[in-house]
């Protein structure tokens, strides 16, 4: 009973001090100005895009060999084999997803950055 007293004492002085702290603000770009002129943000959005586009050549790469990994699990009949490999195959779905939507978001956010990337990417 003690040690179950003394760790409801010990949550009540960090319920405490929670209350004591401050609300934390809910800030947004118009609250602050982050200093970067709009070329070097651009630059950076494009980097970003670079790196998911970068990424998702990489997870479609692994997806394809997580799908003949299925196949070749269902070719000798391991079932528990197939099962694995299908959720990593939905995670990698998933993840594709995600990456395409990052680059729909950054296409319709900042004009101009797909071709910055490519401009980027060029070799020289």
């Amino acid at each position: 009973m003690k040690d179950k007293d003394k760790q409801e004492d010990g949550l009540k002085g960090v319920e405490e001090e929670v209350m004591k702290q401050p609300e934390v603000e809910d800030l947004t770009e118009a609250d602050v100005d982050i200093g970067l002129p709009e070329s070097d943000i651009l630059a950076l959005v494009a980097r970003e895009r670079y790196n998911i586009a970068v990424a998702f050549t990489q997870l479609k790469v692994r997806k394809s060999a997580v799908s003949a990994s299925i196949a070749a699990n269902r070719g000798t009949g391991n079932t528990d084999g197939v099962k694995k490999f299908e959720e990593q195959d939905k995670l990698l779905a998933m993840d594709l997803q995600h990456c395409l939507r990052g680059i729909k978001e950054i296409d319709k956010s900042y004009r101009g950055a797909k071709k910055r990337m490519q401009d980027m990417i060029k070799p020289e």
